[in-house]
């Protein structure tokens, strides 16, 4: 399996706004791993299940990684209006 990229990076020197949050429970599926490698392979498994990269892989503590997807069709961004 590839690791999972970014598909939208930002422009060099662009302001990045975080994502607005939905009302209500969002549902998310999560990867945690000992290693980058491993943590890109888990995500890749959930895109290959249908799933929607949210959060690259990203070191936390402990010198873990985690990662964060979501099913099609729940994107965590509410819309633009609100």
């Amino acid at each position: 399996m590839s690791p999972v990229r970014d598909p939208n990076p930002p422009e060099p020197g662009a302001t990045v706004t975080p994502p607005v949050q939905t009302a209500g429970m969002a549902i998310r599926y999560g990867v945690q791993a000992d290693s980058e490698e491993e943590c890109a392979e888990g995500l890749a498994r959930l895109v290959d299940a249908g799933m929607i990269p949210v959060m690259l892989p990203k070191p936390i503590t402990d010198g873990r990684w985690m990662a964060r997807a979501v099913p099609q069709g729940r994107s965590p961004v509410a819309p633009a209006d609100r």
